[in-house]
């Protein structure tokens, strides 16, 4: 009982910003292209809130079968940021 106790009380003292998304829009593009090489793959906000994509170092961080584009975004010093790559299904890529 005692261990369910302090497993609630550690869940509600969660604080919410530990919780939020990285924001590509307020890091600087050498920041933010660190992170994705830091931890490999990242959800990050691009600007706002419901706007996030989920950015990875390489093909590795993939789902098998799945490619990789760069992505660009905007970062606080960069309107077209490369700051890692996305995955995406090569089947329903009509370019490739």
């Amino acid at each position: 009982m005692r261990i369910l106790l302090t497993m609630t009380l550690l869940a509600v003292t969660v604080q919410p910003s530990m919780a939020q998304r990285p924001n590509a829009a307020t890091m600087t593009c050498q920041q933010a292209t660190a992170l994705v090489n830091r931890e490999g793959a990242v959800v990050m906000s691009l600007g706002r809130d419901d706007l996030f994509e989920r950015v990875v170092r390489d093909r590795g961080f993939c789902v098998y079968g799945q490619m990789t584009k760069p992505f660009f975004t905007r970062t606080r010093d960069n309107p077209a940021c490369v700051i890692g790559d996305y995955c995406y299904d090569r089947s329903s890529d009509p370019t490739d």
